[in-house]
C-alpha cells in the first residue's frame, strides 16, 4: 500500500506514525488513531489510504457495504471523533464488510456505548502533538497571501506553503 503523500509531515515522529498507519491499513486491521484535536489524526489516515475514504462524523451514519463502492477500489470508512460519538457500532463495521479506521482524542471519558465501538479496533497508532512537531507546521508569510502571488512564485518550499 502506497500513501498518497509523504510531504505533509516532515518530522520523524509523523513519518513513524504514518508508517504504522500504512502497515495497519495494508494488513486490513481495524485501526484507531489517537491524539490531540488538531494533531492531524484524520489527515494521517486519509493520506495513508490509496483509495477513496468515506468520513463519518458523530452525527452521520456509516455506509453499508453496497453503498460504499467506487468501482474496483476498496473504500475506507473513517469514523471521526469516536470519543464524541453517541451511536453504537455501525452495522457494516460490526459485520467487518468494510475496511475501517477511527480517530479518538487522547482525553476521552469512558462510556459503555463508545467502548463497544472502540472494542472493534485492533491496532492503535498515536499521533504526537503538533507542538512537538514544529517542522510539520505549514510555512506562512505575507508572500503566501492568496491575493499576493501565484503559488509557484511565493518562495515556500514545495508542499510547505501555508495556503
Amino acid at each position: 500500500m502506497t500513501p498518497r503523500s509523504a510531504a505533509d509531515g516532515l518530522s520523524p515522529a509523523w513519518r513513524t506514525a504514518q508508517a504504522a498507519v500504512v502497515a495497519a491499513l495494508g494488513a486490513g486491521a481495524p485501526l484507531l488513531v489517537t491524539g490531540e484535536p488538531g494533531a492531524g489524526r484524520a489527515r494521517l489516515v486519509t493520506d495513508s489510504w490509496p483509495g477513496p475514504v468515506v468520513e463519518v462524523g458523530r452525527t452521520t451514519t456509516a455506509p453499508t457495504s453496497t453503498t460504499a463502492s467506487a468501482g474496483r477500489e476498496r473504500v475506507l470508512v473513517l469514523l471521526r471523533d469516536l470519543d464524541r460519538r453517541d451511536a453504537g457500532v455501525p452495522p457494516a463495521v460490526a459485520r467487518g464488510d468494510l475496511p475501517i479506521a477511527g480517530t479518538r482524542a487522547d482525553a476521552a471519558v469512558p462510556d459503555s456505548v463508545r467502548d463497544a465501538v472502540l472494542a472493534r479496533f485492533r491496532v492503535s497508532v498515536p499521533v504526537p502533538p503538533l507542538r512537538g512537531r514544529p517542522g510539520d507546521l505549514p510555512v506562512w508569510s505575507p508572500r503566501c497571501s492568496p491575493s499576493s502571488r501565484p503559488a509557484a512564485t511565493c518562495g515556500c518550499p514545495p508542499g510547505r506553503c501555508g495556503r
